[in-house]
């Protein structure tokens, strides 16, 4: 038979075990566990209420089971010490209501391989201490709501299972943010990734590592800061290890390699063609950019690479603004170098015409000469035919201004390529 309200609260006063002990029907509304309070390995099979229930000294529900056929009721309850939900099975036709509870203190509140089949609700529940639900499973009907939970500290969705066949919400959930304080989305298995949904959120401080996230639906969300972009946290890895020494679980350290790299690289690719099809070009501009450096960190020299001169030259194509200004810049190097070996074309000229036509070139001020080599050096690099100077057969000029003006021919179009590609990624919609 299985054990009834008063006989649970006699074993628990006695400290006796309820391992593999049934139990009915209880309703622990408003109660206060003034002691720790152990149902590990219970088995419920009744209607459970711990509605606004208070543990003051810790409660230890690991590999407790919840079976009953109405729903498991955790909402506003009150944890002060250690939650052990570790191994815990939700298995309630009902569903499980944590809504509204509060873990109190900074004590953990460890859901680690759990598991929840049906309905899972946390809505506006509050996480003083961290939360870890690493390896946990979320599967059958009626999703998981997280809507307004608080997370203080640390949080561990880390190797989780989501195997729902309704949504997962994250709406609106507050991360703490602060220095000691990590979120861990990694390694994440979705049987529906489009029904995992992060709305109005900040995410500055969230780890994706080995996630594959390209159909994750994030709506409002704010991405880490680098720079004048928005990126993910695993780009900045070693330097999070390296200000937070110590402060991170040895399992969450990473040797940052190329492999690494590459995985980062991955994520920024889902994202990128996350965003692209819902047509925010922009921030899949951001997302693009973060997918080449984390290839160009992955090449043995890192800044003597082509990857690293395409970076330079117009922030991979999506800094249009950078593309032009390496784009003016190349135009007065070469205008400057031009004055050494061009001058006016003399195709027609008698021999007096010629040289008082090139007389007439050298005696001209310098602005006028740079000006003139400026139109020149724009006619080659867009690839004019009908110019009015040409390189002198001077000491300067010959092999080494041909072999310049071939350089301009082949640096113009490249640059103005890569500069409508900039514009067009920039202001596309």
């Amino acid at each position: 038979m299985p054990l009834t309200q008063q006989e649970v609260l006699a074993k628990l006063a006695k400290g006796h075990s309820l391992k593999d002990q049934e139990i009915g029907d209880v309703d622990f509304s408003g109660y206060c566990f003034k002691n720790p309070v152990n149902f590990s390995g219970a088995i419920f099979t009744g209607k459970t209420v711990f509605n606004q229930t208070r543990f003051l000294q810790g409660a230890n529900f690991c590999d407790t089971k919840f079976s009953g056929k109405d729903t498991t009721d955790f909402s506003r309850a009150e944890f002060r010490g250690i939650a052990h939900f570790a191994g815990a099975e939700f298995s309630s036709k009902g569903g499980t209501l944590f809504s509204g509870a509060k873990f109190a203190g900074n004590a953990w509140a460890n859901f680690i391989s759990a598991e929840f089949s049906g309905g899972t609700y946390l809505a506006d529940t509050e996480f003083f201490g961290g939360f870890d639900a690493t390896r946990a499973k979320f599967s059958g009907k009626g999703g998981a709501n997280f809507t307004h939970a608080k997370f203080k500290k640390s949080v561990f969705f880390s190797h989780v299972k989501f195997l729902n066949e309704e949504n997962i919400y994250f709406n609106v959930i507050e991360f703490l943010n602060d220095k000691d304080s990590l979120v861990y989305f990694d390694r994440i298995e979705a049987k529906n990734p489009e029904s995992i949904k992060f709305i109005d959120i900040n995410l500055q401080n969230t780890s994706f590592y080995r996630t594959d996230i390209e159909k994750f639906s994030f709506k409002s969300v704010t991405f880490r800061s680098l720079g004048d972009r928005e990126g993910l946290i695993d780009e900045d890895w070693k330097k999070i290890e390296e200000k937070w020494n110590g402060k991170i679980h040895q399992d969450y350290r990473r040797n940052i390699n190329g492999n690494d790299y590459k995985d980062v690289e991955t994520l920024y690719r889902q994202l990128k063609r996350n965003f692209e099809e819902k047509r925010d070009y922009a921030r899949a501009g951001d997302f693009h950019y973060g997918e080449m450096e984390m290839r160009r960190k992955q090449e043995r020299l890192p800044y003597f690479s082509l990857t690293f001169l395409y970076k330079w030259i117009s922030g991979y194509g999506e800094r249009w603004l950078r593309a032009l200004s390496s784009l003016a810049v190349a135009c007065l190097i070469f205008s400057s170098l031009n004055l050494l070996w061009i001058e006016p074309k003399t195709d027609g000229l008698d021999i007096r015409g010629k040289d008082l036509l090139v007389s007439k070139w050298y005696k001209q001020p310098v602005c006028v000469q740079m000006g003139n080599s400026l139109l020149f050096t724009a006619g080659v690099m867009t690839l004019q035919k009908d110019l009015n100077f040409q390189v002198s057969g001077q000491p300067f000029g010959g092999i080494v201004g041909r072999s310049f003006l071939i350089l301009e021919y082949l640096t113009g179009p490249t640059l103005i390529a890569l500069m409508l590609l900039a514009i067009r990624r920039r202001f596309r919609r």
